[in-house]
């Protein structure tokens, strides 16, 4: 769905002139990059950044690590898809690792991809929810666009804040177990100066035993 309905506008958007450090300025790589992890992080985690945004920020650790693990990409980004994104929007806009794509789960429709199609930019515009978007609302999409922002302008910083979160791939929320017995095991890294990643109702981090 992302590529089919985003990805296009979003390579041809006029890009501003922004140095992103000494050695180059924004491209459309970086903006489709954010634009796909703030989408995925709304449709994953809206009703979490009230407890935090260490959880929201959690999530796009792991879309990183993903990322990153090159040697893994078959496992973590689905095929068919537009291999021109880069490879981190690869890995965020899979459908069948992140549920917030898929258009069917358990054989209705998919509301939470609705939400990553539809995030509220407008205060009392239309968006996902309801027919005006509040403060709330904008403040949550806000949230998830300066995050996404920081992790691909800001990467290395971003990981040195998460660095409890480094070779942690897989979550889940509420469910309380993941995978077969013995291979997993359940994390409670501390990320952003101290704070916990605990909440499980909101994300619970698995880690394997290697």
């Amino acid at each position: 769905m992302f590529d089919n309905l985003i990805l296009n506008d979003i390579k041809s958007t006029r890009l501003p002139e922004i140095k992103v450090n000494s050695t180059r300025t924004l491209n459309h790589d970086d903006l489709v990059n954010i634009d796909v992890l703030a989408r995925t992080m709304y449709g994953e985690m809206a009703s979490c950044f009230k407890n935090g945004l260490q959880y929201p920020r959690a999530v796009a650790r792991i879309i990183l690590n993903r990322a990153e693990k090159t040697s893994r990409l078959k496992e973590f980004s689905d095929r068919p898809q537009n291999l021109s994104k880069p490879i981190i929007a690869q890995v965020a806009s899979s459908p069948r690792k992140f549920n917030n794509w898929l258009i069917y789960n358990s054989g209705k429709k998919n509301g939470p991809l609705h939400q990553s199609l539809c995030p509220p930019k407008t205060i009392n515009a239309p968006f996902w929810k309801d027919n005006e978007a509040n403060s709330y609302d904008i403040k949550v999409w806000d949230d998830a666009v300066k995050i996404a922002t920081d992790v691909i302008l800001n990467t290395e910083n971003f990981k040195k804040e998460t660095s409890e979160l480094e070779n942690i791939f897989f979550y889940t929320s509420n469910m309380k177990s993941y995978g077969e017995k013995g291979i997993y095991k359940q994390v409670y890294p501390k990320i952003d100066n101290g704070r916990s990643v605990n909440n499980t109702k909101c994300i619970e981090l698995w880690k394997e035993n290697t």
